[in-house]
């Protein structure tokens, strides 16, 4: 990279044509931990649509947008199965883990416990077949995608700090208020010389804990909305030919 010769990624120039949980993702995924890692338009569109779209965001809108039509709340579990536990057990047992990982700055290891959460989140919906056990067996249909929205809490609040933008929308989706991940903030300062100076702060008060939340039944839900864009493999292309394909150094 040579900001001299015009040869590198700007961050306000990805950051104006990108949405900032996108490029958190990528960069907690791809940016060296250990060694040298390069930025590449190709891997950020595959992940991107991969990962963020197919996996996590597919879970998330599947289960939101059936339950918001159906009944418009959270719906009571009436008939849990083991199936339905084993995988409200998983989502408890990731606070730890994934918690672990977070303190020794171990990002890409927790991002693909999370992802692989949330594969298996959808690959339960998939076998459950919620859709058809409307019509069939209301009772285990609610279960399901009770199942379903429990999983999503517990991925909304082990995203947080990497995706805090697309948390707080689903926070607020399964009608949840205040912030899930408060910002820091740009505030003003007298150093001790008595000059002004714009420092970064912030209040980090939150009623949300690094702890699994159980959903309370009857909690109305908000409309859902997709949560991230998929991006055309052009744009890999049309990226490289635009800033070059540039190096992130460790």
């Amino acid at each position: 990279m040579s900001t001299s010769r015009n040869w590198a990624l700007f961050a306000p120039d990805i950051q104006n044509r990108f949405a900032p949980d996108e490029l958190r993702y990528y960069l907690a995924a791809s940016a060296p931990e250990s060694r040298d890692s390069n930025w590449s338009w190709k891997e950020f569109v595959r992940r991107n649509n991969d990962e963020l779209v197919a996996t996590w965001g597919n879970l998330a809108n599947r289960v939101l947008s059936l339950t918001y039509k159906e009944f418009k709340a959270i719906p009571e579990p009436l008939e849990s199965k083991a199936a339905d536990l084993e995988l409200i057990s998983a989502g408890q047992s990731a606070f730890e883990t994934v918690g672990t990982h977070l303190d020794s700055v171990r990002l890409k290891a927790a991002l693909q416990e999370l992802m692989a959460l949330a594969q298996r989140g959808n690959l339960y919906i998939t076998e459950q077949q919620p859709w058809k056990l409307l019509k069939t067996d209301r009772p285990r249909a609610q279960a399901v995608l009770y199942t379903g929205l429990q999983l999503i809490e517990y991925l909304k609040t082990l995203l947080s700090p990497f995706l805090p933008f697309t948390s707080q929308a689903l926070h607020e989706t399964l009608g949840w208020s205040g912030t899930l991940s408060p910002f820091p903030e740009l505030a003003s300062a007298i150093d001790p010389d008595g000059q002004p100076r714009k420092i970064l702060t912030g209040r980090y008060q939150t009623d949300c804990t690094w702890e699994p939340r159980r959903l309370p039944v009857g909690q109305a839900l908000r409309e859902p909305t997709p949560l991230f864009a998929k991006y055309d493999d052009a744009l890999a292309h049309a990226e490289i030919d635009r800033l070059g394909a540039g190096g992130i150094g460790g």
